[in-house]
């Protein structure tokens, strides 16, 4: 196990990439305080004992920040130690796929009709570019930055193919125990065999062919850039080409003008994204009228939606 030092380990869970099977794994070896994970509403809802990151009184400890509502902006709030970006890539049309049954799976447990493709399609992006775009930007996701060029500043790209072939030299950087092999793809057999489910996945795959041909191309590149060398996934900005000045350079610039103002009104955004897909705007907004102590940064950008 590493001594991880001073670094502070700041990872984007993009969505259907074992990023819930991480996050539990730092869950159980981390000491309070050491540990944010954010990559769900509902998860937070049921877990209203977990204090959401603005409530925080103190941060000195803090080693880990995990999720899909992580940002860059944290790296300014911190203002202490040298950061080591992670995240998980996977296949833009399985992820797309994978991350409709899982909607459904959300809403069936929640007694809310099933959504068809259509309905889906209408708020989707494309999977790859858009999560690490929100990642370094402001909550519409400009930064100025291509999604290529924001890949390339991460330390760390584990693709899900080669998931169990690297995970453990992650979270041994964490400092953390192994993880051990883990079976992530968690779509079941009943709901691939699901007639009308599987018709519609087939018209969002389709869709994302025909739509998002740039995120897949992307998902391409980063792939040829880890296969270039053996460490790649544990080296990735090097590997890609930036050198460790370019790369300075770059989170110089992509922190210059966040604030903790700029992570709330992310994290906000999120929420209500999420609250609009699963049917749940409702529960998102008595969440927030619990935490009163900062609905004002987040309650105008949840209430408008």
């Amino acid at each position: 196990m590493n001594d991880s030092g001073d670094r502070f380990f700041l990872g984007l869970h993009i969505p259907k990439t074992a990023g819930t099977t991480l996050s539990g794994h730092i869950k159980g070896h981390s000491r309070n305080g050491q540990a944010y994970l954010c990559s769900s509403f509902l998860n937070n809802r049921k877990l209203l004992g977990e204090l959401d990151f603005p409530e925080w009184g103190s941060v000195e400890n803090l080693r880990i920040a995990f999720g899909h509502h992580t940002h860059i902006a944290l790296v300014k709030i911190l203002d202490l130690r040298k950061p080591y970006l992670f995240t998980f890539v996977r296949d833009p049309l399985d992820a797309q796929c994978s991350a409709f049954f899982q909607n459904n799976r959300v809403r069936k447990n929640n007694g809310i009709p099933l959504i068809g493709a259509e309905e889906y399609i209408a708020s989707l992006q494309p999977i790859l570019a858009h999560w690490v775009s929100r990642f370094f930007g402001d909550e519409s996701g400009k930064c100025g930055f291509t999604a290529s060029e924001l890949f390339r500043c991460f330390d760390c790209v584990i693709d899900m193919e080669n998931y169990n072939d690297h995970v453990g030299a992650l979270v041994d950087e964490m400092g953390l125990p192994p993880i051990g092999t883990q079976r992530w793809n968690k779509t079941s057999t009943q709901e691939k065999k699901d007639a009308f489910l599987s018709a519609e996945v087939k018209k969002i795959e389709q869709h994302c062919r025909e739509n998002f041909k740039d995120d897949l191309e992307l998902y391409r590149e980063i792939k040829a850039i880890l296969k270039s060398s053996r460490n790649a996934s544990m080296n990735f900005s090097a590997a890609s080409g930036l050198s460790a000045g370019q790369r300075s350079d770059m989170l110089a610039e992509l922190t210059r003008n966040t604030s903790e103002a700029t992570y709330w009104r992310h994290l906000a955004g999120a929420y209500a994204s999420e609250a609009r897909s699963l049917g749940l705007l409702a529960e998102t907004r008595e969440y927030l009228e619990r935490k009163r102590n900062w609905v004002d940064l987040l309650g105008e950008t949840v209430g408008k939606n």
